[in-house]
């Protein structure tokens, strides 16, 4: 169940290039009479074609595209719709009792999440945007990603290639997470949960014909005791892995009341590990569950979040 006062940011970056490399990808943003990413989204909400039909009858769409000058950011709002969603119940606060909510024949449980894109292309790459994703469930980053890549795709525009040849092409955005966290301070500031590493299994001697191999997993669950140093833990369990062939150790973190599992490298360490962080953010009026409008508060705690620079490095 979503928190009416509380969301949680992800910082990603919106990258737009071309098809093949061939030409130059639309920019974001653009005269008024330019084809522009903005422009082939926007058209596409109006005609309420910017929409992923998923199976079971879920669907993806935007509802909402907006440029606020002023801000110099770009917003998007999804909504996902699903049929076979259980219908909301409410419990009394005094006497306990239960009641469903009313639910039309065809009227289908729905949320809906923000995008926020900076306008101005990153410093050192034209063609990549900061973007921050409200975290809302089933709206993820991969589901935003597809639905943009499939609009603007679409569309093909005149360009020249490497070779100076006219062509036609088009333009395919990608989302990526900005990694904010290192491993180790997370770790020495709130524990982790589990330590999972992962090797190739011992089969000297064995006939596998018929079989199906997977990796040898170990877990090490550390245990539950005040002041423990969770940081020199996992240290000696990462020197140990190393020295007898584990390839791979996963950390399940804790960040804000969240899980997370980071893959360490057998030639990395906590230290420099870096991970995607989701940043809880806080609203002093209700935030609907679905809506088709901007939420002016998420909006402004976004654009604190796009001016502390130090957060995107």
């Amino acid at each position: 169940m979503l928190d009416k006062r509380e969301r949680y940011y992800i910082r990603h970056r919106l990258v737009l290039r071309p098809k093949r490399n061939n030409g130059a990808a639309l920019a974001l943003l653009g005269a008024d009479n330019e084809t522009t990413v903005f422009s082939i989204l926007k058209a596409a909400v109006n005609k309420k074609t910017a929409v992923m039909y998923l199976p079971g009858g879920d669907t993806v769409r935007i509802t909402a595209i907006d440029y606020r000058a002023a801000d110099n950011v770009v917003i998007l709002i999804f909504r996902r719709k699903n049929p076979n969603a259980s219908t909301q119940v409410y419990e009394h606060a005094d006497s306990a009792k239960i009641r469903e909510a009313d639910r039309g024949l065809k009227e289908d449980p729905a949320v809906s999440g923000h995008l926020f894109v900076q306008a101005t292309p990153h410093k050192g790459d034209l063609a990549s945007h900061r973007a921050i994703i409200e975290e809302v469930q089933g709206l993820g980053p991969s589901y935003m990603k597809t639905l943009i890549d499939e609009v603007v795709r679409a569309i093909e525009y005149d360009a020249i290639d490497s070779r100076g040849a006219a062509i036609k092409t088009t333009t395919k955005v990608d989302i990526w997470g900005v990694p904010s966290e290192n491993l180790k301070a997370s770790v020495a500031k709130n524990g982790f949960n589990y330590i999972e590493i992962v090797k190739e299994a011992d089969l000297d001697g064995l006939d596998t014909e018929g079989m199906t191999i997977k990796p040898e997993r170990m877990k090490i669950v550390p245990k539950r005791i005040p002041g423990a140093d969770n940081e020199s833990l996992l240290k000696r369990v990462k020197a140990w892995a190393d020295g007898r062939g584990w390839s791979d150790v996963y950390v399940q973190v804790r960040e804000n009341d969240k899980t997370k599992v980071v893959k360490l490298g057998r030639d990395e360490d906590a230290a420099t590990t870096l991970f995607v962080r989701a940043d809880p953010v806080k609203v002093a009026t209700d935030i609907k569950a679905c809506s088709d409008t901007v939420n002016d508060e998420l909006l402004a705690e976004a654009l604190k979040m796009f001016a502390d620079d130090a957060s995107w490095k």
